[in-house]
């Protein structure tokens, strides 16, 4: 997916994945910009895709602000 485009965002890297899908950061094309909040809920070639803010730094869990309830 890397460098495809979903709509007018352009894939630029994968940031994660897990049973739920994965997520990907991206950049908004017109714009020429990061994405910094919701965008866009929609659907394209049959894919459904959710744009949402990308903020650099420590992954949340590195800090203890995040919990994955799926490991027991």
């Amino acid at each position: 997916m890397i460098g495809e485009l979903i709509s007018h965002y352009r894939i630029t890297g994968e940031l994660g994945s897990g049973a739920m899908g994965v997520v990907y950061k991206a950049e908004d094309t017109p714009l020429d910009r990061n994405i910094c909040m919701v965008h866009e809920i929609g659907e394209a070639n049959g894919q459904i895709f959710l744009v949402m803010g990308y903020i650099d730094g420590p992954e949340l869990g590195a800090k203890g602000l995040c919990v994955d309830t799926r490991r027991g």
